[in-house]
């Protein structure tokens, strides 16, 4: 093996294990909206259940105010008819005077009882209102803290990728160009790791069998291949001692 294939080589390796990182650094950062938007959703749902109670009791309070406002109408108009009862001059008056009156305390009876119902109402509706609120406000508070933590991941995140890149292209620079093209064609065609390991005769990328007389030449450093199948550049995954020793057992094992 020549000491410019074997340093080819150490710069596969070196680029493979950048990608590795690389691709965890994506998948963590395409992780973070995804919890944010659960955790929105979470918020949104506490949200709508406080919003919803509140505008029950909101309800519940108009319809309070207007049976009190009514309530006051039938009382005023007792109130009246009771000094229209005094001014009767025949029976007859005062008998329709005295059925205007009973007719509005039958009112404003029904009426009472709809408050004493609807004040019975608010308290439980206020009791929820300020249960749906806290809970609410509290998931806030915790929604924003979490927000921050995921803010401040996502920046960490970006920032070691930004200088993973700056790295993966001071490798490629060190690359020669026939190795460079082949590895900037695979990853524009979509595959996120364009070097694979080889071990047990196998492109760990695709996890598809290669020939032998190709297992051997990757594991001993001969020259550096690509996988038939999947297009990745093959590298072995044991030292270059070992690849030796893995070749020298694939000869006499396929002879």
């Amino acid at each position: 093996m020549s000491a410019a294939l074997k340093a080819q080589y150490k710069t596969l390796g070196d680029l493979k294990n950048l990608d590795d990182e690389m691709i965890r650094y994506r998948r963590a950062l395409s992780k973070i909206p995804k919890d944010l938007s659960q955790l929105e959703g979470a918020l949104n749902l506490r949200k709508e259940a406080f919003e919803s109670s509140k505008e029950q009791f909101e309800t519940a309070e108009k319809s309070l105010k207007r049976a009190e406002q009514d309530l006051k109408s039938f009382e005023d108009k007792i109130i009246k008819a009771e000094a229209k009862l005094m001014e009767c001059k025949t029976n007859e008056e005062y008998k329709a005077a005295q059925k205007e009156i009973s007719n509005q305390k039958n009112e404003t009876g029904g009426l009472e009882e709809d408050i004493l119902k609807l004040l019975s109402q608010m308290e439980g509706k206020k009791e929820k209102l300020a249960e749906d609120e806290k809970e609410f406000r509290s998931y806030e508070e915790g929604f924003k803290a979490d927000e921050k933590q995921l803010m401040a991941e996502k920046a960490k995140l970006e920032a070691l990728l930004s200088d993973a890149t700056e790295k993966q292209n001071a490798l490629k620079a060190q690359l020669v160009s026939d190795i460079r093209n082949r590895y900037e064609r695979t990853l524009r065609g979509g595959i996120e790791d364009p070097i694979a390991n080889i071990d047990n005769s196998r492109c760990r990328g695709c996890n598809v069998k290669v020939r032998p007389q190709l297992f051997n030449q990757v594991i001993s450093r001969k020259e550096i291949c690509r996988c038939p199948n999947c297009n990745r550049i093959l590298i072995p995954s044991t030292s270059p001692e070992d690849a030796e020793l893995s070749a020298a057992d694939a000869s006499h094992s396929n002879p």
